[in-house]
């Protein structure tokens, strides 16, 4: 037995352990309440990694109940198989250090998700110098990761794109001091980042007074916190001087303080080359306008006008101050606008120039003139439409001279036909007077037997008449020969009708083939007309060959001015003529053949005029639209037949004026004409 004071000992060791007991209780209810309320993850290992206490957060992170935790390998829970660096390792880095760790590791919540936990781990030591515990702290840092893998995409995004970017790219500090640039620039500098960077301001690599302009616009972009834009020549030991366009601007950190500078250089060298050579061609090209004598007017795509040259103001009559910048429409231009604008239409959808000839406009003295203007598309590098050049001159004299000339040569043809025409109403005039006389004889002789039946009735009346009456009258009509007389007389009649009708036939053709006075387009019946050409033209044609016609029935009548229309037809069945003629005198002497063709093509109509002359060579096929060229002997020709075709059909009747030929074998003349031609400048 325990003597009193040893139970008194006694019971006051158990006071103070009970003590000690509630003091550890308290103890314990405060840690478990700070881990259960601290918004980390707690949890409590063995020194053998087993799990002894864990804190709210945890089990709701990971979603385990405490009795499948509690006595469990940290590193066999199946959520903690995951990318990151396991529990295990940082529990044997603790042993094989000794000391308090920090680690991340990637784990798998409750619903699958990656986590990365922040661990902070705190070893507690016993007695004996072992590993009593512990305590692992975690912190969700998912977000804080997900946010610097993104900052560090964009950093690494935005080094790419600087050091991608051709023009030079540098920052400093507020002193001046470089802290970095792209390839570009140190390339430029001929120094690499290293040197850049190390410590270095401009003074280091510029001569002092380019230095010293390049540290004042430094100061100017921080004090004014705006961007500074200035150009500089800069000349290099070894290099071509070059000039240098830079930028720059101040830039701040996160809390707004300013930073430093950074700049952007660009290499403009080329560019103000370009700048100076374009200046020198447009002044050039201004002097040369201005040395235009032609009117010269520039517009856009969208017909505003663009440049305007001092002809144009001249002839037109509106200075260039008051067009620039307008749509040419809107213009008071005393011209043909619907005509003009219809051309600048076709010439985009054909995308090649169109020539107007000529259209007709109000002189600055009022009398009616003539432009012929050339309108000509203009295309950028890459193709596109970029407006559309007007080229003009006042064409009237001009155009006078061409009247003049088509009347010449009208003039010549009816000249040369004269003979012709002469001729064939000479035949049927001849026979229409031969029958005039001798219906003049035979009405004599018929009125001495009527007088005769005249005497005799009168004489009947006073009695029978005598046989000598009656021998008297059959006398009379023996001598007359009355029966040939009754049996001639209808057909001298019959006769002269038809030369009459002949010749009415060869002066109506004559009348329509000129059309005098008609000088606009009007319809034109293409089969009747050439009939018309091939009678007036008959005597140049019948003698050396024969004209076979192939006209087709349904075709339609054509817009033209018939008077030049028929002026081609004739010209080139005269050349037809002349050229079987060729053949004729130095082969057998039979008759050629001329063939015309008509017929309808779509929206056109085609004329083939064939003849079997000796074809065209191919030394003249060059020159035969050419004015004056002609391969005839002298006197048979102008060489201005095909020249006016030419003219009559391709400008003034937007037509083809084509041909097929065959050196020995003959040429086919193809004239094509549009039904309802465009709006024409060949309208007088």
């Amino acid at each position: 037995m325990h003597s009193p004071p040893d139970l008194l000992a006694l019971l006051q060791r158990i006071e103070q352990l009970e003590e000690v007991k509630a003091l550890l209780q308290t103890e314990y209810n405060l840690f478990t309440t700070v881990m259960d309320t601290i918004d980390a993850l707690v949890i409590m290992l063995d020194r053998d990694g087993k799990i002894e206490r864990f804190d709210r957060a945890f089990e709701l992170h990971f979603g385990a109940p405490g009795e499948l935790l509690t006595g469990q390998l940290i590193w066999d829970l199946p959520f903690f198989d995951a990318g990151g660096k396991p529990l295990k390792e940082f529990v044997h880095t603790i042993r094989e250090y000794l000391e308090a760790s920090r680690e991340e590791t990637s784990l798998l919540n409750r619903d699958g998700e990656r986590r990365v936990i922040a661990w902070t781990n705190e070893v507690f030591w016993g007695e004996n110098g072992d590993i009593e515990y512990v305590i692992a702290t975690g912190v969700d840092i998912t977000a804080r990761k997900q946010v610097e893998r993104l900052l560090r995409h964009e950093q690494a995004l935005l080094r790419c794109l600087i050091n991608s970017i051709p023009d030079l790219i540098f920052y400093k500090d507020v002193n001046g001091k470089y802290l970095g640039c792209n390839p570009s620039f140190e390339a430029f500098s001929g120094h690499s980042l290293q040197e850049i960077t190390a410590d270095r301001t401009d003074y280091d690599f510029y001569p002092p007074d380019v230095a010293a302009k390049f540290i004042t616009t430094d100061q100017q972009v921080m004090t004014t916190k705006e961007t500074v834009r200035y150009e500089n020549r800069i000349s290099r030991d070894d290099k071509p001087e070059i000039i240098l366009e830079t930028r720059k601007t101040p830039y701040y950190g996160p809390d707004g303080e300013l930073l430093g500078v950074i700049g952007i250089g660009r290499d403009i060298t080329k560019q103000k080359l370009d700048e100076e050579a374009l200046r020198e061609a447009n002044a050039e090209i201004a002097q040369l306008i201005a040395s235009f004598s032609s009117i010269l007017i520039v517009v856009s795509p969208e017909i505003t006008v663009l440049r305007w040259n001092p002809p144009a103001q001249r002839i037109l009559g509106i200075p260039g101050t008051e067009v620039i910048g307008k749509p040419l429409q809107d213009l008071k231009i005393p011209w043909e606008w619907d005509v003009v604008a219809g051309y600048i239409a076709r010439c985009q959808k054909d995308s090649r120039a169109k020539y107007l000839d000529p259209i007709r406009f109000k002189r600055t003295d009022g009398s009616e003139g003539y432009l012929g203007i050339n309108i000509s598309p203009m295309f950028d590098s890459d193709g596109s439409l970029s407006g559309y050049i007007l080229l003009g001159n006042d064409i009237t004299e001009r155009k006078q001279l061409e009247t003049q000339l088509t009347q010449a040569q009208k003039l010549k043809s009816i000249g040369q036909l004269a003979a012709g025409i002469a001729h064939e109403i000479n035949t049927p005039i001849q026979y229409v007077g031969d029958n005039a006389h001798f219906l003049q004889s035979a009405f004599s002789d018929l009125l001495a037997v009527l007088q005769k039946y005249r005497q005799l009735v009168e004489a009947a009346r006073n009695g029978p008449l005598t046989n000598e009456q009656n021998a008297d009258l059959e006398s009379l009509i023996r001598q007359v020969d009355l029966p040939f007389l009754t049996d001639e007389i209808p057909l001298a009649i019959q006769q002269s009708l038809d030369g009459i009708r002949r010749v009415s036939e060869i002066v109506r053709a004559m009348k329509e083939f000129s059309h005098p006075g008609v000088v606009k387009k009007v319809a034109l019946d293409i089969n009747k007309a050439l009939d018309n050409t091939i009678t007036v033209a008959r005597n140049e044609w019948k003698y050396v060959a024969d004209i076979e016609t192939k006209l087709a029935a349904d075709l339609p009548h054509v817009i033209c001015i018939p008077g030049e229309i028929n002026q081609v037809f004739l010209n080139v069945i005269v050349n037809a003529a002349q050229a079987i003629g060729e053949v004729v005198k130095t082969e057998s002497g039979e008759k050629g053949k001329i063939t015309i063709e008509t017929l309808r093509d779509g929206d056109w109509v085609e004329i083939r005029i064939s003849d079997t002359g000796p074809g065209i060579s191919n030394e003249i096929k060059p020159h035969i639209y050419e004015p004056f060229f002609t391969t005839k002997e002298v006197g048979k020709g102008t060489g201005q037949g095909l020249a006016i075709a030419y003219n009559v059909i391709e400008l003034k009747h937007a037509g083809k004026l084509t041909y097929e030929t065959r050196f020995g074998s003959g040429t086919t003349f193809i004239i094509r004409l549009p039904i309802q031609p465009p709006p024409s400048s060949g309208e007088m």
